[in-house]
């Protein structure tokens, strides 16, 4: 068999080693004892950590089968759409900025370079999520995001390669202008604090924050740590069917995106019973593959070639 198929093939076993993926394996390990704690501490059983309801749930199936898709088909086209418009747009600009050299690369630069390409990264992508609602030619496309009716770590992945490729991008030209500017201050000899090649910090917020908000496990940081810090809760009441939910908690691992947008929802420390889903019998349309791949563009093209009211002038 050719290398390069073992290692397509290979692909969905090799993330969970790699650092720089969402699904490696000891964040995947410190969410389950988390999220083992919680439910003990309530009471609970660990057997309720996998409920056959939620797990065994077509939608949950069909998140398996999208995760799938994307990471062996549309992967290296996502890549390569991602790199190409970031790199032809940053590559020159921060090849012209490196060289100066005055900020230095002591310990206190690395941990500043370090949030803040956190905090550019955690801010495009929040920043990417609102557009995704408010947009309505970019709501259709994240529709297939918000019709999984159960929530498993990888209904994360639950998502068009449309919404992949913007959030990417939006992502790669925030993270790219910090670079530029970290760039021309440190001459560019300024590294983040890393592990495995994975800024510090979001490893830190994978491990805790990540996994655990697509999942049925409520866990709420309470009403002053939650008005910084997005929580799972936080993220679970962004999915709710509820319509007094609807259009909150946009952002990623921090709250303050949404404070200044005004749709912040803090969630209270006790468990609040929710659905899931677009609700109003729309998910049955993205219960295949289809339809989640197939059906936003088809939407989003009657959308965008609708005619037009006339406006009396």
């Amino acid at each position: 068999m050719p290398d390069w198929l073992v290692s397509w093939l290979l692909a969905p076993l090799a993330i969970l080693a790699s650092t720089r993926s969402d699904y490696y394996l000891p964040s995947l390990c410190a969410a389950l004892a988390l999220g083992g704690f919680v439910i003990l501490r309530r009471g609970g059983r660990l057997a309720s950590l996998f409920p056959r309801a939620v797990y065994g749930h077509p939608s949950a199936r069909l998140d398996l089968a999208i995760w799938l898709l994307n990471t062996l088909v549309f992967g290296r086209v996502i890549a390569l759409a991602v790199g190409t418009a970031t790199g032809t747009l940053l590559g020159p600009s921060l090849e012209r900025l490196a060289g100066h050299g005055w900020l230095g690369d002591a310990w206190a630069t690395r941990i500043l370079y370090t949030l803040a390409v956190f905090c550019a990264a955690d801010g495009a992508i929040s920043l990417c999520h609102f557009l995704q609602h408010r947009l309505p030619l970019l709501w259709e496309f994240h529709k297939v995001h918000h019709s999984a009716q159960v929530l498993v770590p990888i209904t994360g992945d639950r998502q068009h390669p449309i919404d992949l490729v913007l959030s990417g991008i939006l992502c790669g030209w925030s993270v790219g202008a910090v670079d530029a500017v970290f760039a021309w201050a440190t001459g560019g000899s300024v590294a983040p604090l890393a592990v495995g090649g994975r800024n510090a910090v979001d490893l830190l917020c994978l491990t805790f924050l990540l996994h655990l908000r697509h999942t049925h496990i409520w866990v709420s940081w309470g009403p002053r740590l939650g008005r910084w810090v997005m929580s799972p809760a936080h993220h679970q009441i962004h999915h709710s069917a509820d319509p007094r939910h609807h259009g909150r908690n946009f952002g990623k691992f921090l709250a303050v995106w949404d404070r200044l947008l005004g749709t912040l929802h803090v969630p209270a420390r006790q468990p609040e019973p929710l659905a899931f889903g677009l609700g109003d019998g729309e998910d049955e349309a993205f219960e295949t593959l289809w339809g989640c791949y197939v059906l936003p563009f088809r939407r989003a093209l009657a959308l965008a070639t609708a005619p037009r009211p006339v406006t009396a002038s």
